[in-house]
């Protein structure tokens, strides 16, 4: 199945999705068959903020509610039973360790155990 990342911009053209994305040096712009995964950036997203009229209109409204029958999804393919992908645990992260402060009394032995550090870690 096709996959996209970073995608900023979709419009979908009958079985084709063309997508904008970020690049690192600037944008693509990507056409994928239909069924694809998509993962979006945050750039995707302008989040429109109500006014205050418009959130005491809402409160006004009437709230209707509808089933998966009234809009004809058979219920016997959705919900968390019936899905394809189930949730088995979560576990927390690893505790990291408590990390290593050097005072700065002598420069030149200062330096000398960051060099040390880096080096026993591979980083240099």
């Amino acid at each position: 199945m096709p996959s996209l990342t970073q995608v900023i911009k979709m419009d979908i053209e009958g079985d084709k999705l063309r997508c904008e994305r970020q690049a690192e040096y600037g944008y693509d712009t990507v056409e994928v068959t239909l069924p694809a995964v998509i993962s979006v950036g945050d750039a995707i997203n302008e989040p429109r903020y109500p006014s205050l009229k418009a959130i005491m209109g809402a409160k006004k409204k009437p709230l209707e509610t509808v089933s998966a029958a009234d809009v004809g999804i058979d219920a016997s393919r959705v919900g968390g039973g019936n899905s394809a992908a189930q949730w088995v645990a979560a576990k927390a992260p690893p505790a990291k360790s408590a990390g290593e402060i050097i005072e700065d009394e002598d420069t030149g032995e200062t330096v000398e155990r960051i060099v040390v550090w880096l080096d026993e870690r591979k980083l240099i």
